[in-house]
């Protein structure tokens, strides 16, 4: 199991671009880009971020289908939007990072 922690160093304010998660992806098997046709348009059931204080820690299970989605005009904490991604993988001391 893999898991990425992003951190919103200057949180999101809908000006800044989205985070969107589709719940419950990480149960299918799909290929890597499966949903690149929708672009980032809302899917049925995706859930969107875009209002979170600065600071704020969001855990996604790395194979929950997520996006960045950006906006039209960058806004708001000057216009940048920095965040931190930090990743997790189970294993034991035996194990090894895949080649």
């Amino acid at each position: 199991m893999m898991c990425h922690c992003f951190y919103y160093l200057q949180g999101l304010n809908g000006e800044i671009g989205d985070l969107l998660v589709l719940p419950g992806s990480h149960k299918v098997v799909m290929e890597r880009g499966a949903l690149q046709i929708f672009g980032f348009a809302d899917l049925p059931g995706t859930s969107v971020y875009d209002d979170v204080p600065p600071g704020t820690m969001m855990i996604v299970h790395s194979a929950l289908a997520h996006a960045r989605r950006p906006k039209a005009s960058l806004g708001g904490a000057g216009g940048s939007r920095y965040f931190a991604n930090v990743g997790y993988c189970s294993g034991s001391a035996a194990s090894k990072w895949p080649a």
